[in-house]
């Protein structure tokens, strides 16, 4: 049976920076930063240069208050710091997933005790927090940057001014196009390990695995991150969307979080059509889909607006879904009568 609590988690994802949702829950487990720093100010450059080093020389070392804190510190002001500061902060955040990924693979080929596992779930947690966040404040910096350039531009008439290829210190700017890729794959190499057997045969932390969804529906979110993208960042992107669904009974959160994205993102529709294709070819998921087409087409109009943009998504949805899927659709021809009798 299709599980009945689907339709009350119809609303979008919230970013990870929402406080007080289910991140803080989690937090508490980990320890906060002993030093807050400033967009600003408070060292936060050589902060990062040095944990850039340590990092480099031991991945590990990101799980310390000295590399730890700054990398958090610039995330949380992404949108006010400077270029050099998110450049340093993916660097730093890049090498200790890289590390922390290595170090679980390196623990799975052994026999390690509890506090070794301990050790190594603790550095993924807070790596994959890290570089979760980056992903979620680099497409939101990048919406805005692109959004007030070609507003400035309309408005004195000229295109938008070009960035400086280097900057203070000789640290090569943020070139987040360039980087999307590299950061989600490495999300996706540690979201594929084996995380049952790295938390004891247990379940791995529902909120662990709710990072990679909200790294995944940030990149979705924006149009330009998938215009000319590369097979392979839309594959890890699918992937990393799934990842609850098809192997940790998430399948409530995966069908509240895509119909979101049906509702409220117009470039989408084929895109998440291709996914369900995926998801039958390669996860014979014929029931999640079937949940999701049923949770579609009990829209009612309150749940989609007061627009026209909301219906139009739904449909260009299953007309993509029916090119690829349509064994699917005529398996349950009856959820579509009262979408083809609606207005």
């Amino acid at each position: 049976a299709i599980p009945r609590q689907i339709r009350s988690l119809r609303r979008p994802l919230k970013p990870l920076s929402s406080a007080g949702t289910w991140w803080s829950r989690w937090w508490p487990t980990m320890y906060r930063p002993k030093t807050e720093f400033t967009a600003d100010g408070n060292g936060l450059l050589d902060a990062l240069t040095d944990a850039a080093e340590r990092v480099e020389d031991d991945p590990t070392a990101i799980t310390e208050h000295s590399c730890f804190d700054p990398a958090y510190g610039a995330l949380v002001h992404f949108g006010r710091t400077g270029p050099a500061e998110r450049a340093r902060a993916a660097e730093v955040v890049l090498a200790g997933l890289a590390g922390a990924v290595k170090g679980c693979k390196r623990a799975l080929s052994a026999f390690p005790s509890d506090a070794e596992l301990a050790e190594v779930r603790e550095t993924l947690k807070k790596t994959a927090f890290l570089a979760s966040r980056l992903v979620q404040e680099a497409e939101k910096a990048t919406a805005s940057g692109q959004a007030g350039a070609a507003s400035t531009a309309r408005g004195r008439g000229k295109q938008p001014p070009k960035k400086s290829a280097k900057v203070a210190k000789g640290v090569a700017e943020l070139d987040w196009a360039e980087v999307r890729e590299a950061v989600v794959v490495q999300l996706l190499e540690s979201a594929e390990l084996d995380l049952c057997a790295l938390w004891g045969h247990r379940a791995p932390d529902e909120a662990l695995v709710h990072l990679y969804t909200a790294a995944a529906t940030a990149v979705l979110e924006q149009p330009a991150a998938l215009k000319g993208s590369s097979a392979a960042l839309r594959e890890a992107l699918w992937r990393l969307l799934s990842l609850a669904a098809v192997r940790y009974g998430g399948e409530v959160g995966f069908v509240g979080a895509v119909v979101s994205l049906v509702l409220g993102y117009e470039h989408l529709p084929h895109h998440l059509a291709e996914l369900m294709r995926h998801l039958l070819d390669e996860h014979q998921a014929a029931r999640l889909v079937a949940a999701l087409v049923q949770e579609v087409t009990a829209l009612s109009p309150q749940d989609m607006g007061v627009d026209s943009a909301a219906p139009k998504n739904v449909a260009a949805f299953l007309v993509a879904l029916a090119a690829r899927a349509p064994l699917m659709l005529l398996a349950n021809a009856e959820l579509l009568l009262d979408v083809l009798a609606s207005d």
